[in-house]
This record gives C-alpha cells, structure tokens and sequence, in this order.
C-alpha cells in the first residue's frame, strides 16, 4: 500500500479550498489513509485563514500549510510540494477543482495495478452551465480527452491533476519561467525513461471560464508554454500523427457542433487579445483568470 501526500499549489483560493479539503477528507475517511496534504500558498486573500480553521477542525488530515506573502508562481509551489512531499506517492491537485468521489483511489490504483508507472495522468472534465464559454471548455476538454485515450502525447499531463512517485518527484526541479509546468513535467519523465499513463477513470471537475478575457488568457498561455518547449514536443510528437490530431478533431465537432461553434466564436478574438494583453498573459506567474475563484 503506498502512502499518500497531497499537494495543492494555491493563490486567492478562498471560495475554493474548503470544498476540495472536504472532499479529499471524505476519500481519506472512506477508502485509505493520507500521510499529509501539503498546500504552498501564495494567496493575498484569506485563503489562509480558511485552511487553519480547517486544519484545527479536521487534524487527522494532517493539513500542512506553507504560506508565502509574495507571490512566487505555480513552478515554485511545485518545488516547495516536491521537497517537502514524505508519502511515497505525491498527488497533485489545482485548489479549484472537484474531485470524483473516487479520484483519488483510481490514482493509487493505478500504481498499485503496474509497478511500472512513475506518473498517472487524471481526466479533467469541466462542470458549469450551459453557456458559451462552457460548451467552448467542454469542446476543448473533450478533443483533449479523446487524444489522451488514444495514446499518449504532450497532451497528456494536465496540471489539474496529477499523481508521481515521490522518488521521481525528488528528482525534478522546475525551472521558475516555465510556463507549461505539465509540459514540462512530461518532457523530464521522457528524459529519465519513465512511464507515463492516463487514466481515463480519475475524474477532477474544473469551472470554465464565463467571460471571453478569461477564456483566452487561458489558450495564449497555454500556447505559449508549448511554444517555450517546442523542442520537446518535436520528440514526443514522433509517437502523435497528424492523422490522429485531424480524426479526434472532426470526430469531436461531429458530437458536439455546437460546442465546437462555440469555440471558434471564441478564438477568432484570439489575435485581438494576445496584441492587446498578450504580455501580461505570457508568464511563469499566470494571469488569475478570475471568473473560476
């Protein structure tokens, strides 16, 4: 049986921490026992004082918070989680997710089925309402979704979620201007000949965006990072034919025209807003898009 540290990298997580807290206590309280859960926090709001209140009121949890005044970026909550990480599998998990009631228990699983792996992929599937920045999210999660079940790609790792022998996760450090921290995660695990697998059955729940600034901030840095590790992504593209890309994607449009309508309704302000805001977006310390808070 492996022992288990959570790490949430946090920023202005208020409304959110809470309600991933209790969910990840209710699945240490069900299935299996949580040696720590590690929260680097570089939050402004009081985001802190919500996870001491938590912390007193729950301590079989083991809640540990590692609060910062300034704010330092996704890449240095990684490290500080990494570093500081004793169970044997570290499990990563954004602040402002939701987790499937059987989440966390399908990531250890998945280690415990294949001795093998040394990083599990999870499937984040976005939840809100039926609006056009939704079905938009929804239509870029599902292509996203069907290239991971297809094989395994630079698109497999999502920072929303993520499980790693600690054993690896002592050996990578990720440099303070990645953009693309996943990205970048995936490209060291190649380098040192590690297995990477997605399972389809680990569920996060994500809030899209509700507003067109938010959701394009989200693909300009989201390109960017790629952009940054184009070299990378030229060794893991061997295994990723164009064929494959243009099949997921007009299958993907077949399903769900709307949403696919709604996506390109959307970006088409893409050029706009990346001469516009571009500089601001394009950075190791991420624009806050402030409609998911």
């Amino acid at each position: 049986m492996y022992s288990i540290t959570i790490g949430i990298p946090s920023f202005n997580e208020e409304k959110n921490i809470t309600r991933l807290l209790d969910s990840i206590l209710i699945q240490h309280i069900q299935n299996f026992e949580i040696k720590e859960v590690l929260i680097s926090d570089d939050s402004t709001d009081n985001t802190p004082g919500k996870i001491e209140v938590f912390t007193k009121e729950n301590p079989e949890l083991n809640v540990i918070l590692l609060h910062h005044s300034t704010r330092r970026g996704t890449s240095f909550a990684w490290n500080e989680i990494f570093k500081q990480a004793k169970g044997d599998v570290v499990i990563l998990f954004d602040a402002d997710v939701i987790l499937d009631k059987n989440c966390i228990s399908k990531i250890i699983s998945t280690f415990e089925n294949d001795g093998q792996v040394d990083v599990c992929a999870t499937n984040p599937i976005p939840f809100g309402d039926s609006g056009k920045y939704y079905r938009a999210g929804k239509f870029i999660s599902d292509w996203l979704r069907s290239i991971r079940q297809e094989i395994i790609s630079h698109y497999t790792l999502i920072g929303r979620g993520i499980g790693i022998k600690n054993v690896l996760a002592k050996k990578i450090r990720i440099p303070e201007d990645i953009i693309a921290i996943d990205l970048y995660l995936h490209c060291k695990c190649l380098d040192l000949n590690k297995k990477i697998v997605y399972n389809d059955e680990a569920v996060v729940k994500f809030q899209t965006p509700d507003n067109l600034r938010d959701f394009l901030s989200q693909i300009i840095r989201a390109n960017a990072g790629h952009d940054q590790l184009k070299d990378c992504i030229k060794k893991i593209d061997e295994n990723l034919a164009k064929k494959t890309f243009l099949n997921m994607t007009m299958k993907n449009l077949l399903k769900d025209p709307l949403g696919g309508l709604s996506m390109i309704s959307c970006v088409v302000f893409l050029p706009y807003y990346k001469f516009i805001h571009g500089k601001k977006i394009i950075s190791s310390k991420w624009e806050i898009a402030q409609s998911t808070k």
